[in-house]
């Protein structure tokens, strides 16, 4: 490989929070996307949708689905008409890296910022004066003082106490892990824990609407008629405001109760796995089949789409069916 010849991106290696809360398929997903966009930072999607991202980056289409729910969630990724744009792609690539100088003067306002930082230290413990005094040291406090210390049992501790962590309070359940759960389970069991950003946001939905509404109003999207809500379904888009759970509970009313398990998918006419949910060709086929297929196609002369495509990819199909 001529290294002088080659395009190349960046990809920052710092590990920030928000880095690290991200699942792994969309860490995964994004350090490849980074290659494959163009200098702008977008990547035409195309009539294939999100399955056509999927054979061109070579991996599974549910882990591509989850992985743009998700980024597009961050805000890190925007889902345009037609194309995924990544957001400060520009700026990001062509970012001038400073120079020596600057670099050590600002390590060492970061060293002299730190060394700053008042430190509470403990204070040295005490020795005894008398080795193996019977009495005990005023010092240590007697497991007699403890006891008495201690609250009698069943008795409720003070608010805002926590055990032995004074600082730290315990939260009541407010339903909050049960939403969560609940939108995993119908639109992205892939997704990763529930982070501080989602949790504010379903505890936002919660003081204008019941747990059970929220739940009601996630499951009631499932009956939504419009075909890209499946890719459209992000917790902070399902939830945005109480307007629209209402109308997730609109749609759950009208349905008459929770959605139908989905159908089982076809199998693919060229390997018999599961094939894809949108249509790539006439017959049924997987993402992977359809991505072997369009190399053998352009070989040939065909057209990226039409009759001539799928009787083309119809006969593909029968010989690597016939030869397994």
């Amino acid at each position: 490989m001529r290294w002088e010849d080659e395009r190349y991106v960046r990809l920052y290696t710092r590990d920030t929070p928000e880095w690290c809360v991200l699942s792994w398929e969309a860490r995964a997903f994004w350090a490849l996307l980074l290659r494959a966009v163009d200098r702008a930072g977008v990547l035409p999607v195309g009539k294939a949708g999100l399955a056509g991202v999927a054979a061109m980056l070579r991996m599974p289409p549910d882990v591509v689905e989850c992985a743009v729910a998700e980024l597009v969630e961050d805000g890190c990724l925007v889902e345009a008409e037609g194309a995924l744009v990544v957001r400060n792609y520009v700026e990001a690539q062509n970012a001038r890296a400073s120079d020596k100088a600057r670099q050590q003067a600002s390590r060492e306002r970061a060293r002299d910022d730190a060394a700053s930082r008042p430190v509470t230290r403990r204070h040295t413990p005490s020795q005894p004066v008398t080795p193996n005094c019977a009495v005990p040291s005023p010092a240590q406090p007697s497991p007699e003082k403890h006891e008495a210390a201690a609250p009698p049992a069943g008795a409720t501790a003070p608010p805002g106490s926590a055990g032995n962590n004074p600082g730290t309070t315990q939260e009541p359940p407010d339903g909050t892990e049960r939403v969560y759960d609940r939108w995993r389970e119908l639109w992205h069991p892939k997704a990763g824990p529930l982070d501080e950003k989602r949790r504010k946001l379903i505890r936002a939905r919660l003081r204008e609407r019941t747990v059970d509404q929220l739940l009601d109003s996630l499951a009631g999207w499932k009956h939504d008629p419009w075909p890209d809500r499946p890719r459209q379904a992000a917790l902070k888009i399902l939830l945005r405001d109480a307007e629209q759970v209402d109308r997730g509970l609109d749609l759950f009313a009208r349905a008459g109760g929770p959605a139908p398990p989905p159908p089982e998918p076809e199998p693919c006419v060229a390997c018999g796995k599961p094939a894809a949910v949108k249509p790539l060709t006439s017959e049924p086929s997987c993402v992977g089949c359809f991505a072997a297929w369009l190399p053998v196609a352009r070989e040939r002369g065909l057209p990226d789409r039409g009759p001539e495509f799928d009787a083309g990819f119809a006969e593909w199909a029968a010989t690597r069916r016939g030869a397994a």
